[in-house]
């Protein structure tokens, strides 16, 4: 019985129930139905109409190459002074913080570092970021096969911190309007890259407030979820292959929660690797990481 309960887990799938719904599944196919005979040959148009909505909006968007992460036994350690309670001199050991880590991250796809507090996930994202500068690292970090090298990876990431800094006199157009000209190269034209900005602002459903200020303590200004969606557009600015996230839904209620996860498994569907460690993720947003 359970070789045979083994077998059976192992080859059959169940669809994953989220929440619940409004109608039974067979109400929504007849609705499907019903739908599809209303519309007739108005569903062609629609269809047409998206696929050139689309056509515009890849041709709003810079070309970048989609690339894979991917490390093989990585160590982190640092050394660490202490004083020594009884003799009261100080005493230098090594602390090790990262052990045999293994893992990868595929283009196109969103992957989330998870564990309790403490455990590492922002020093791992540290690490594969290359914001370390103190301790010693080991293993290998690959970027398609090849061994990571700066300053040439920084060109190809963005990193989004736990906390949004910006300034707040500043509206949402501007804050990512400046960091297009700081981080984009010479080659990139004016129109270009007011088009670019324009998508960002698109894509990260920011058009309705680009126009807001961002505001501070003095300032009235965005909301908390609105805060991290400008702070995932001014690297998104930079065109990177690569974007981490530390902690993106942290300190936000559910529904901002929500539209921040959307809005990041947007961007990774656009081809970038997508890294970002997350702390207690309710089961919805659990489930729109790929791994």
């Amino acid at each position: 019985f359970v070789f045979m309960s083994a077998t059976a887990l192992k080859f059959l799938r169940t669809w994953l129930t989220v929440g619940t719904r409004r109608t039974d599944a067979g109400e929504e196919n007849v609705d499907d139905v019903k739908m599809e005979v209303r519309l007739g040959a108005k569903t062609t148009s629609m269809v047409k109409a998206q696929i050139a909505k689309q056509e515009e909006e890849d041709s709003r968007q810079l070309k970048f190459t989609p690339m894979d992460l991917s490390f093989i036994d990585l160590k982190y350690t640092v050394d660490v002074e202490e004083t020594n309670e009884q003799s009261g001199k100080k005493e230098k050991y090594t602390r090790t913080l990262l052990a045999g880590i293994n893992g990868y991250a595929r283009a196109g796809e969103l992957t989330a570092l998870m564990g309790s507090s403490g455990a590492g996930k922002t020093t791992l994202m540290d690490v594969l970021a290359g914001r370390k500068t103190e301790g010693k690292i080991s293993g290998k970090i690959l970027v398609d096969g090849h061994p990571q090298e700066f300053p040439s990876f920084n060109r190809l990431m963005g990193y989004c911190q736990q906390e949004d800094i910006h300034l707040g006199t500043d509206t949402v157009r501007e804050a990512i309007e400046f960091s297009t000209r700081l981080r984009l190269p010479t080659s990139v034209s004016a129109e270009t890259r007011q088009a670019f900005v324009d998508q960002i602002l698109d894509d990260l459903e920011l058009t309705p407030i680009a126009n807001r200020l961002i505001g501070d303590k003095n300032i009235e200004g965005l909301s908390p979820g609105q805060l991290k969606l400008v702070t995932i557009g001014v690297e998104l600015a930079a065109n990177p292959t690569f974007l981490f996230l530390d902690e993106p839904t942290s300190g936000l209620d559910s529904r901002a929660a929500l539209i921040v996860c959307r809005v990041i498994r947007k961007i990774a569907r656009r081809g970038r690797s997508v890294i970002c460690t997350i702390h207690q993720p309710s089961a919805e947003l659990f489930y729109m990481f790929d791994r």
